[in-house]
């Protein structure tokens, strides 16, 4: 649906005239040209490695295009550096946070700019009064002096918002800008987003939420570097969107849900009871085997904690039982030897050691008792295993030796998952598992969420996208606040009724 903010028109603030880019044998953008005017919201469309990253960084100044030009205003530029696009007005605000952890929050709002000073000393005064108007506007509660490093991933990518806000863009590109945030904060961004473009400001954004299409004018799609597509009016729908970067019809995003056993209810692996959270009222609940447990609620409001505690990670009153058997995890070692598997949602600072091979980081969780005897590598066990979880997670790699960061989201999830597989766990923790991948890469890896519990696993998930709760879930327990409000079952579930429920903290 076309977004009902109506673009001023003109001369394009930013406009691509065959921009090519190549990294050593991989051609990552081919002669792609198109352009962004003032007041229009342009949706860049494409699974990951489609070339959207690589074209906003040329744009943004951090990637030098190869041949092709990029025109700003009335300008055109063979290539730009970070300092000139912040002259020319533009701002990016990208997935990969840039902040200095070690600064606050005020000191990295004000890095690079003209901070108010007296007799060349910041102006501490003012730039914690002009800080916290900011970040009151953006919806960040967080003190403008607390350090960076202790921020929540959502927080921090509303500071990096806050920023760009700052410096006034004449274009404003989101780069996965709201991947990490829930719901009502995404809908912060877009509200912001919305009342620049009414002021004349141009705005690109990158965004796996096909659902978040409502917002833009116009949608731009790239397939394998190249621009397969510009849709507008009533072309702008999730479904030609997806034919589009996929070169194929995707008949549905989510697959049919796996039928739960008929003893399902008779087979609880996982019983959590009393667990105090910090709200109001302890909560219990029970995972049966080969079910899809969805833990749902707004970000902020015990899911995180939840998984945590179930990892080892967190110390909170409450009991754990395994299989009926009732367990105390003092570290994530213990939950590993009662059959838990965590991957948290920032797979590449938490998951994953990205400059590592695929190979080391698939076997890592069985180094100690699987593939390794007295200090000494058992490279005949640990290679063909490795060769395991490719084939089973569809894993796209040339070489077991391809280093984690230079594979795409998807397939850095896949290992992510493939890494615990290896020590067949009875239960699996999964933060958010498809944050920042594209729609081909997600829909892999519900098939493989399916595989998994048809094995006899157990999962549970949280997601910031409602709509995977509904559709891959046999039932869905809500938090409000740290505390269990409810729970719906696969037939109760509707996205409107989680909604409800997320924002009230009433279960209807």
């Amino acid at each position: 649906m076309e977004s009902e903010t109506a673009f001023t028109g003109g001369a394009a603030v930013v406009e691509l005239r065959e921009v090519s880019k190549r990294f050593d044998a991989v051609l990552a953008v081919q002669k792609v040209s198109f352009s962004v005017r003032p007041g229009e919201i342009v949706a860049l469309l494409g699974e990951n490695g489609a070339g959207k990253s690589t074209l906003v960084k040329m744009v943004a100044g951090l990637v030098s295009p190869d041949s092709g030009e990029i025109r700003a205003g009335d300008r055109g530029f063979s290539r730009i550096n970070p300092k000139l696009a912040r002259q020319l007005g533009i701002g990016l605000v990208q997935q990969e946070l840039s902040f200095a952890p070690d600064l606050t929050v005020a000191e990295n709002l004000f890095l690079g700019t003209n901070a108010p000073n007296h007799a060349g000393f910041l102006d501490y005064k003012k730039i914690e009064h002009q800080a916290e108007l900011v970040l009151k506007e953006v919806g960040v509660k967080a003190s403008p002096f607390r350090f960076m490093r202790s921020l929540t991933l959502a927080e921090a990518q509303l500071v990096e918002l806050a920023k760009q806000l700052m410096r006034q863009p004449s274009i404003l590109i989101l780069d996965e800008a709201t991947s990490a945030l829930s719901a009502e904060e995404a809908e912060i961004v877009y509200g912001h987003a919305s009342r620049m473009a009414e002021n004349g400001v141009a705005v690109l954004l990158i965004t796996h939420r096909l659902a978040e299409l409502r917002h833009a004018n116009r949608a731009v799609v790239l397939r394998d570097g190249q621009l397969v597509g510009d849709l507008q009016g009533d072309s702008l729908e999730a479904d030609k969107a997806i034919s589009l970067m996929l070169g194929r019809e995707l008949k549905t995003v989510f697959p049919e849900r796996v039928p739960l056993s008929s003893h399902a209810e008779s087979s609880a692996v996982l019983a959590v009871e009393n667990l105090n959270l910090g709200g109001r009222a302890p909560l219990s609940f029970v995972g049966h085997k080969g079910e899809i447990l969805g833990i749902g609620g707004l970000a902020g409001h015990g899911q995180h904690e939840l998984l945590r505690w179930l990892f080892g990670l967190e110390n909170f009153k409450g009991l754990l039982k395994i299989n009926g058997k009732p367990v105390r995890l003092k570290s994530p070692v213990d939950a590993m030897r009662a059959g838990l598997a965590y991957v948290p949602e920032e797979r590449k600072t938490e998951a994953l050691l990205v400059d590592l091979a695929l190979k080391h980081n698939v076997t890592l969780p069985g180094m100690l008792d699987k593939f390794t005897h007295w200090g000494m590598l058992r490279v005949g066990v640990l290679e063909p295993a490795v060769n395991r979880a490719r084939d089973r997670f569809r894993i796209k790699a040339g070489h077991s030796n391809v280093l984690i960061r230079q594979l795409s989201g998807g397939n850095q999830q896949k290992v992510a998952l493939a890494r615990w597989w290896l020590r067949n766990p009875a239960v699996y923790l999964l933060e958010d598992p498809t944050r920042g991948i594209d729609v081909g890469s997600k829909h892999e890896i519900y098939h493989l969420l399916q595989e998994l519990v048809q094995g006899g696993a157990t999962v549970l998930i949280t997601s910031s996208d409602t709509l995977e709760l509904v559709h891959l879930c046999h039932r869905v327990v809500v938090l409000y606040e740290r505390e269990m409000i409810g729970e719906y079952t696969a037939e109760e579930l509707t996205e409107e009724r989680l909604v409800r429920a997320f924002v009230s903290g009433r279960a209807s």
